[in-house]
């Protein structure tokens, strides 16, 4: 039908689309993109982010419209989305774990622009 092909072509845009990001966090622009808000985001300088930094980092963000037309971020997202994020459980975010942040900030400001 004219809808499960257009579903199935809206999946395969979606995948290729999470393809070029993850590819561009991947390649050397990217990373150096990313090592450069990880710097900034990174006010204590212990080469790591605590709560506090990316918790400023998500009300950036939010205060910017990047991520669409959120009027706030709460407490208790800006802890899920850290618990989601420390993926080693070591209470503060590394290079690799804000390069994930990252990427899903890309697509969550993609899917805002729709």
């Amino acid at each position: 039908t004219l809808l499960s092909n257009t579903t199935c072509k809206a999946d395969t845009m979606a995948d290729e689309l999470i393809e070029q990001i993850s590819a561009f966090f991947g390649s050397d622009e990217g990373q150096e993109q990313v090592a450069e808000a990880f710097k900034a985001a990174d006010t204590d300088n212990p080469g790591s982010l605590q709560k506090s930094e990316l918790a400023q980092v998500l009300r950036d963000l939010v205060a910017s419209g990047a991520v669409g037309a959120v009027p706030e971020i709460s407490q208790a997202e800006i802890d899920a989305s850290f618990a989601e994020l420390d993926t080693d459980h070591s209470g503060a975010l590394s290079v690799k774990e804000f390069t994930e942040f990252c990427k899903l900030v890309c697509l969550a400001a993609i899917a805002a622009s729709l």
